[in-house]
């Protein structure tokens, strides 16, 4: 259909435009968190314009941008309840597409029916979502997991879901991403962070390591120059983590610039899995009394966003001993 300057005139297409300027233009270039009202308003607009299909593509970009740049968890999953099953009762399916991020919500927030969600609002569950012939839903799912491991410390079970997203014929490694959205960008930077973990205790694949942490570092220095507010601590961090492996002693500094500009860039998420991998570093040092100052303001920026389980799991474990 050939578009005349009325309809252009109108908000027949906002919730299409919408979509694609803050969905996936505009996260590369303005502060992501800036991004979050206008989705909403596509959103909105879809549904007063019949346009359903975009309207629920608005929600589903607006509830992964949401919780990877650290919204309050407890609002925000008040927000992902209502839409999930806005979502089911118009019957689209960006409902599966925004229960993994719900998913995740409510496991950092400390909901005890976390893992019931899928089974709730879609009656399967996450695994079977693995084997449909669903490339989005198969993303997001993959990518959640990356990040709750790398959240919750768990940098083992991090190198594990890594290795399994290998193998799954929809998901792999961000480069078959189709699309450069929110979860090739989280990809990118969670890879560079397991990746130098894994270097560190994988003496026979280090180099293989090695080259993935310095491809990510290579693309989040590109990133950088298009929007230091959205990528500048993501790279900062993955600097830290490949100097602590080289032994190179700037790498404190690179801590303390990663959680400074997480900090001023509203990333509060960021700012708190800074100071773990701070904390970290520290122990590594030998220095146990700033290694304890750094968890403590970990926990206080988990608190924060809403985090509590993560706060709860720092609380119980000894982490001089992970």
């Amino acid at each position: 259909k050939t578009l005349s300057r009325s309809d252009l005139n109108t908000d027949s297409f906002k919730a299409r435009v919408f979509c694609v300027v803050y969905g996936f233009v505009l996260i590369w270039r303005d502060p992501m968190q800036a991004n979050l009202e206008k989705l909403l308003e596509g959103y909105n607009a879809g549904c007063i314009n019949g346009d359903l299909e975009y309207a629920f593509w608005n929600l589903q970009s607006y509830s992964g941008i949401a919780l990877y740049t650290g919204q309050e968890l407890t609002n925000l999953e008040k927000g992902l309840m209502t839409y999930v099953k806005r979502a089911i009762q118009c019957q689209t399916a960006a409902a599966r597409s925004m229960v993994p991020c719900l998913s995740a919500v409510r496991e950092l927030n400390g909901n005890q029916n976390a893992k019931n969600v899928y089974e709730r609002f879609l009656n399967t569950s996450e695994d079977y979502l693995l084997q449909i012939d669903d490339r989005r839903t198969c993303t997001l799912i993959w990518t959640k997991r990356k990040f709750m491991r790398v959240m919750k410390n768990d940098m083992n079970g991090a190198i594990e879901v890594y290795k399994s997203g290998l193998l799954h014929p929809l998901f792999g490694t961000y480069k078959k991403f189709r699309f450069k959205t929110i979860p090739h960008i989280m990809n990118v930077f969670l890879d560079g962070l397991i990746a130098f973990y894994a270097a560190r205790i994988s003496i026979n694949e280090k180099e293989q390591w090695v080259a993935v942490g310095l491809e990510s570092i290579s693309l989040l220095k590109e990133w950088t120059k298009l929007s230091a507010w959205n990528f500048r601590s993501k790279l900062l961090l993955c600097e830290a983590e490949h100097l602590s492996l080289t032994g190179n002693e700037l790498a404190l500094e690179k801590y303390e610039a990663a959680v400074m500009s997480a900090r001023k860039t509203k990333f509060i998420h960021e700012e708190g899995l800074g100071y773990s991998r701070l904390g970290f570093y520290h122990l590594s040092q030998g220095r146990n009394a700033a290694a304890e100052q750094s968890f403590a303001k970990s926990m206080q920026c988990y608190k924060q966003w809403g985090a509590y389980a993560l706060v709860n799991e720092m609380q119980i474990e000894d982490m001089s001993s992970i």
